[in-house]
């Protein structure tokens, strides 16, 4: 069985897969990576093929019933954010082969925000979920293999694991280093800068604040109609945060927060990808829109018994709490993410 994703759509299209009886399964976005979730299942247009979006575990379970399989493979682009599901949909995955006593095979793929920097704190077992399952940082530095590997080991999956390594991949790279085109992971990561940005940004999307969804930059516009994009930017560039610069602008989204009406705010513009750390960027911000919005500022609350979506994408619920000032929370996030680097080192497959 293979999870045929952007790239490997080309595979799909060949006939390759239904001559040789393989599955093609696209997580969340579905199989090109159009859709907004979830996706449960759909036939490809382009390959006829058909396929399950592997979303929830409910729909891992309903894609692999049809026993026998003899192997179950991964093969989908990650863009190095914990709280970027694919890797949860691989974890899933890994477990269900394990349940039918099957090999679990990873075709690695480059981490596009590289890996060398490690940031955000580890999530708290209390507020797993599937957009952090496991104690990770908010940017791991890893690639899906060597994810694969400390998933397995680290939590207990216990399948039987092989990881087909990349050639001439180096932690320094970023995606821009690779030579490699960028295929969209979904709607709302359409280039790799979005994908850098993403670990700063997609805190908003358990707030009132616009994360730019519904733009042709989402994560890297940030805004709400009651905010003063000029004074924001302002109060950021005050601060000399490394390798960014933030313009003010206004942006009208399409779908989604705010849609149809006017939002002031800012782009965030990288001007030194090696130099830009996502994670204090994202909460320097919070911490000044906070500071403008005063109580127009609001997290999302839950419905029914849902938990807070802030303290799911934080790890923790000190951000809607508000008890840690940033600066403290920063120093000890850093130290955690400085321990998960090290533990992770054993996994690593790339120098």
């Amino acid at each position: 069985m293979r999870f045929a994703f952007p790239s490997h759509l080309e595979l799909a299209k060949t006939g390759v897969t239904r001559a040789l009886g393989m599955v093609a399964a696209a997580a969340r976005q579905g199989l090109q990576a159009t859709g907004q979730p979830p996706l449960w299942a759909g036939v490809d247009a382009t390959c006829g093929n058909g396929h399950d979006t592997l979303f929830l575990a409910q729909a891992m379970q309903r894609a692999f019933a049809a026993a026998p399989w003899h192997v179950l493979a991964f093969d989908i682009q990650d863009i190095g954010a914990r709280s970027y599901t694919y890797v949860y949909t691989m974890a899933y995955a890994m477990q269900s082969a394990r349940e039918m006593n099957i090999p679990f095979v990873v075709f690695d793929r480059p981490n596009p925000v590289g890996g060398e920097q490690v940031e955000g704190g580890l999530l708290q077992p209390a507020y797993s979920s599937f957009i952090g399952l496991y104690p990770i940082p908010v940017r791991h530095g890893l690639t899906v293999g060597e994810l694969a590997r400390l998933f397995n080991e680290e939590f207990g999956i216990g399948v039987k694991l092989t990881v087909v390594p990349m050639q001439g991949w180096q932690r320094r790279m970023l995606q821009s280093d690779t030579g490699l085109p960028w295929l969209m992971t979904s709607p709302n990561i359409p280039t790799p800068d979005s994908a850098l940005v993403y670990n700063a940004t997609a805190l908003f999307g358990g707030s009132n604040v616009s994360e730019g969804i519904g733009t042709t930059r989402p994560f890297e516009l940030v805004g709400a109609p009651w905010l003063d994009g000029q004074k924001l930017a302002d109060r950021l560039n005050s601060l000399r945060l490394s390798g960014v610069y933030f313009r003010p602008v206004h942006f009208t989204p399409q779908w989604g927060k705010y849609q149809g009406r006017v939002c002031s705010g800012v782009q965030i513009h990288l001007k030194d990808r090696n130099r830009f750390s996502a994670v204090p960027v994202g909460l320097r911000l919070l911490e000044a829109i906070r500071e403008q919005g005063g109580a127009r500022f609001q997290w999302n609350a839950p419905k029914g018994k849902d938990r807070w979506m802030i303290d799911l994408y934080a790890g923790g619920p000190e951000l809607r709490e508000g008890k840690v000032n940033i600066s403290d929370l920063l120093a000890r996030w850093s130290k955690e993410a400085a321990e998960f680097r090290l533990r992770s080192k054993k996994y690593q497959l790339y120098q």
